[in-house]
Parts: C-alpha cells; sequence; structure tokens
C-alpha cells in the first residue's frame, strides 16, 4: 500500500493512515500517456461484491518535459554567474540531430547573459550541460529558465524548464528619506548634508537638480565654487567646511521647488531623492531700531522692534519670553511694549524691546533677539537675523615731558617736595 515515500514533500502525515487512498507516481514509457477508465468494487465479508464504480484516470506527460537538473554551483548568484553551469534533462523527449547554441535560448531578464558552450547535446541523448558566459550588472533577485526550440528534439512545440533564482551580488542603489525644508530668504541657511546612498557597485557620485537662486551643493566638500566659510552663518563654518554633500548658502528669493537628488554608481544604476524646498520672508526679524544705528555709547535705552511674519504674539508675553544672542556684556531686555507703547496683546504681530546695558566692549559686536516658543502661537523659538553694534572709540594715551624749575629760594638747604595740585583721570 501507500508509503511516505508515495505522496508529494508535505503531504505524508495527513494521509498516511487514510482509507481507500490512491498513492504512487504515474510513469510514462517512451512518451506515451494513459486515459481511460478503471473500475472499483467494494468486498463485503460475505464476498459479496458491488458494481463497478467507474472513474475516467488520464494521466499526461509533465508540464516542463526540458528540465534544469542541477546548475554549478548549486545556487547561482551575480557573482558566480560568468563560468557557472547548467545541467539539464529531457523527460519523455530526446536531443534531434544538429543541436547547437541556436538550440537553446535563455529566459531572464538577466542583462548581458549569454550560452558560451553546449556540451552533450547528442541525437537521440536525453541529457546537455550549457556553460554561461556574463558580463551584465543587476540590483534584485532575478530567474533563469532555459527553451529548447522545438526543431532540436523528436516532440513537437518549444520546451522551457522551470526557473532557477539568481541573487544579485550588490544591493540596489537607495536613499533615506529626505525631509522638507524651510529657509528664510536673505538668510544664511544652517547647512545640511544629503544622505549618501547605499548599495551600489565601486564609487557612487551626484548630481542636485532644482535648488533655489543662492543655495550650493559642495559634492565633495572641497568643489571649486562650492562652499566657502562666507557661505555659512557665523561659528557654523569650521564644522561644515569639509563635509561631503553638504546644502549652503543664502537663497536670495522667495521660492518653493522640488530638489532631486541623482546617485550612479560604476555600473551606471541610479537612484534617485526627492525633497521640497521652500523659501520665504524669515518667520522674525527684527524690523527697526532706534537709535538706527546701534553703538556701544547709545546702547542703554535704545528700542529694538521685533516682527512675526508667520506667526502672531500670544497673550502676556513678558521681556522673559525674549533672549538676547550676543556676546555683548551686561545687555538685557528690560521691558518691551506694543509698537503703540501700550501691552503687547494676543494676535499681535509685532513688539518693541527696550534695552538695558551696563557694560562695555571693543570692537564690533552683532545681537540678534530669540523669540521663545511660549510668547506666540506655534511650536518652537523664533530667532532674528543680526544687526551690528559698534564700539566706542579707543582712547590713545599721550605723555608731555615736564620741565622743573628751581624754586625761587633756591639756596636754601633740605630736600624739596613737589605737589601735583590737579592729576589727569587715571
Amino acid at each position: 500500500g501507500c508509503t511516505m515515500a508515495d505522496f508529494p514533500a508535505g503531504t505524508a502525515l495527513s494521509w498516511a493512515t487514510a482509507p481507500r487512498t490512491v498513492c504512487g507516481t504515474p510513469a510514462t514509457s517512451g512518451g506515451r500517456v494513459f486515459a481511460g477508465s478503471i473500475g472499483i468494487h467494494a468486498h463485503d465479508a460475505d464476498s459479496d461484491r458491488s458494481n463497478a464504480d467507474r472513474a475516467t484516470l488520464s494521466v499526461q506527460a509533465s508540464t516542463y518535459r526540458l528540465a534544469i537538473a542541477s546548475t554549478t554551483p548549486s545556487t547561482l548568484t551575480e557573482g558566480n554567474l560568468d563560468g557557472a553551469t547548467i545541467d539539464l534533462s529531457l523527460r519523455g523527449a530526446a536531443f534531434a540531430d544538429g543541436v547547437d547554441f541556436s538550440s537553446f535560448e535563455l529566459v531572464t531578464t538577466i542583462p548581458d547573459l549569454a550560452i558560451s558552450k553546449v556540451v552533450g547535446a547528442t541525437s537521440g541523448g536525453d541529457t546537455a550541460t550549457l556553460t554561461l558566459s556574463f558580463s551584465g550588472d543587476f540590483n534584485t533577485s532575478e530567474t533563469l529558465a532555459v527553451k529548447l526550440v522545438d526543431a532540436a528534439h523528436n516532440r513537437s512545440g518549444d520546451l522551457t524548464t522551470g526557473a532557477v533564482a539568481v541573487a544579485p551580488t550588490d544591493a540596489a542603489l537607495a536613499f533615506a528619506a529626505t525631509p522638507p525644508r524651510e529657509f528664510a530668504t536673505g538668510v544664511a541657511i544652517a547647512p545640511f548634508q544629503i544622505p549618501a546612498a547605499t548599495g551600489g557597485n565601486g564609487a557612487v557620485t551626484y548630481t542636485v537638480a532644482g535648488l533655489p537662486a543662492g543655495l550650493k551643493f559642495d559634492v565633495s566638500g572641497t568643489d571649486a565654487g562650492g562652499c566657502v566659510a562666507s557661505d555659512f552663518p557665523p561659528g557654523t563654518a569650521g564644522s561644515w567646511a569639509t563635509a561631503p554633500r553638504t546644502v549652503c548658502g543664502t537663497p536670495t528669493n522667495d521660492a518653493a521647488s522640488v530638489v532631486v537628488v541623482t546617485a550612479r554608481d560604476e555600473d551606471g544604476d541610479t537612484a534617485t531623492a526627492q525633497f521640497r524646498v521652500t523659501v520665504a520672508a524669515p518667520a522674525a526679524t527684527i524690523f527697526s531700531t532706534n537709535p538706527v544705528a546701534l553703538a556701544e555709547a547709545n546702547l542703554n535705552g535704545a528700542r529694538v522692534t521685533v516682527y512675526l511674519h508667520r506667526a502672531a504674539f500670544a497673550a502676556g508675553v513678558s521681556a522673559s519670553d525674549f533672549a538676547l544672542e550676543t556676546t555683548i556684556p551686561g545687555l538685557r531686555v528690560a521691558s518691551i511694549t506694543s509698537t503703540g507703547g501700550g501691552t503687547v496683546g494676543a494676535g499681535d504681530t509685532a513688539a518693541r524691546l527696550v534695552l538695558e546695558f551696563t557694560g562695555d566692549f571693543g570692537g564690533t559686536r552683532t545681537l540678534a533677539v530669540k523669540v521663545l516658543a511660549a510668547a506666540y502661537d506655534q511650536a518652537g523659538d523664533l530667532t532674528t537675523g543680526t544687526v551690528d553694534v559698534t564700539a566706542n572709540a579707543g582712547v590713545t594715551a599721550s605723555t608731555d615731558s615736564l620741565a622743573l624749575n628751581e624754586p625761587p629760594n633756591a639756596g636754601s638747604s633740605g630736600t624739596y617736595t613737589l605737589v601735583l595740585d590737579a592729576a589727569p583721570p587715571s
């Protein structure tokens, strides 16, 4: 009766003890098939016999009468495909006379794959070995089958094997997602890097299209015409000046564009990344100062008006909701008012800051204002651009020689004591 070997793989446990089971592997001889009816009789213990229950049964040759018996190496990959061999076997058929390279076709989308050698495909035989040549490149899993054309065997119609899998050696080029960016017109952007593409074969080159005017893409970090120190906000150039795939610069016009970055490997495979860039008026600016030109001498009591472009102040804004970003010592926000002199109210878009200055500095410094998130109706702090503040002119010291004359009562004995009645400031 039926044994485990009579069942297809994975089904034996569910069928091994089932009654009235038909099992096994139908065989053909010389390509002949079976088609007819079979009778099934039931017998009881008294040897009574039922009438025949007839069933129609047909056995046909396998769908694939040409098969890949084996490959060397046993697992085909992009890396071992060149020089690999495929052993073919015919079932229910035999090779005809004159079988050569043109008798076989490779059924695959793998580029630059061909048959370089055919061995054993002799007339009347049923086995052959194909040697492959491969000079292409692919990055996704592929399949490979072999077709034997009609005239090369003694059955009608082309015969095609089942497919075997061929794995890529190199992963496909790919980019990580790049988030959208928003920048302020006329303000140097915080530089950012385009992520490196992953996968591919060999060195990868990058190009970019669609950057708004005023922005640069420095592929290597040292490109001629690439990013230089003046393209970075103060204090950031040192860490970014030599970074590859850096976007830097100062956008000059309002814009909304889609930036497309293309990566290409040595095999010519490409991948693209897209992200949206929006350039608009800054979210917050120093709208005006009074005096117009800030200097050390007029900084105490100066007024700085901050304007919100895409937000509005919340209720209850106070001086503590603003922070000064500067290296000027002894400078703080003393008080705030609306531009009309009253309290800054919900919905207002401008606030006037009154400064208090008690320090001292030399050279030219810069001043920016940070509006803390609690002061307006959107998330995140907003920081203005900077304005210059000049120091007082320096004091130059000079010394004149003093002529000390003999007192009128010269000739008296003893030591003279000279007293300076009015000393200059130290």
